[in-house]
């Protein structure tokens, strides 16, 4: 079932107002292919990197891709939160989490963070998600002279002026350089729920915090994921390792692009019954309640 707005990588890839001059490093070919099997066996619609934001009785599945994977979830954070608590009861064994690669093509880095006294890196998210950055919480780590800033490669030049001005450009890396040869340097990592570098920080036992507001990081892309590592870890470093590898033992709605056609479409219907069953826990039992209406007419003589 497909929607009048729902979007595919391709049209995401061919969107300038979007990425630009940057040349995704995936094989797109095989995205394109991956993601054919995701729709066409969707009971529902299902729309490329959109910000989950419906009700537990959601209406449509979401996706995006990073590292080898597809990642593939429901609109609902509420219903992905609660997906998750009650998926170990699944069976799955993934052969390896991440092959640590940038998302587009960059220039490499070749600074030396250590001998420039330097411990953590905070990568920020791109323009169009610089709404879930608690600046508060990242003036408080930038108080920290061994803490630089690594921004986005879909950083706009506003966003880039406004950063320099706070924190001085000096202690920024520019959105052309390799954010992956940078968490290879780091020893610490700081993130927001969007960000694939803090899942690769995670994943390769680095200390990770997050910079998110709290009030909206639901509608960070990952955030079901770190809100799982938040949840059923105590939060040390090899807890939320642990806690993130079990996560991708277990979620069906995980898939590595470089299993076959078959495995995949196994994989992508297992998920999707187990979520649309449980989604008609969540159905609506009376009408929508319309505020507004009521509102009127109470103000009514």
């Amino acid at each position: 079932m497909e929607s009048v707005k729902s979007q595919t990588i391709k049209e995401n890839l061919s969107d300038d107002s979007r990425i630009g001059d940057l040349k995704p490093t995936a094989n797109v070919e095989r995205l394109k292919e991956v993601e054919e099997i995701i729709k066409s066996n969707c009971p529902l619609t299902a729309s490329f990197d959109v910000a989950p934001l419906q009700q537990p009785y959601f209406t449509e599945f979401t996706y995006t891709n990073f590292n080898n994977w597809f990642y593939v979830t429901t609109m609902s954070p509420e219903f992905n939160a609660r997906y998750t608590m009650s998926m170990s009861k699944l069976v799955k064994t993934k052969s390896s989490i991440f092959t640590l690669a940038d998302k587009y093509e960059t220039n490499s880095f070749d600074g030396d963070l250590q001998k420039s006294g330097i411990d953590g890196v905070v990568f920020l998210p791109g323009s169009n998600l610089e709404k879930l950055i608690d600046y508060a919480l990242l003036d408080k780590v930038m108080m920290d002279p061994k803490n630089i800033i690594k921004v986005h490669p879909l950083t706009n030049d506003e966003m880039l002026r406004r950063i320099g001005m706070r924190y001085g450009y000096y202690r920024i890396i520019g959105p052309e350089f390799s954010g992956v040869d940078i968490l290879k340097q780091a020893s610490k990592v700081f993130y927001t729920e969007n960000s694939e570098m803090g899942l690769y920080a995670i994943d390769m036992g680095k200390p990770a915090e997050s910079i998110s507001r709290l009030a909206i990081n639901q509608a960070g892309t990952y955030f079901t994921i770190y809100d799982y590592i938040n949840k059923f870890s105590d939060l040390t470093t090899i807890k939320k390792q642990q806690t993130l590898w079990k996560f991708f033992d277990n979620y069906t709605g995980i898939l590595n692009i470089n299993d076959s056609d078959e495995v995949i479409e196994a994989e992508i219907k297992s998920y999707y019954n187990t979520a649309t069953e449980l989604r008609g826990k969540y159905a609506p039992v009376l009408p929508k309640f319309d505020y507004g209406l009521w509102a009127n007419l109470s103000s009514e003589k």
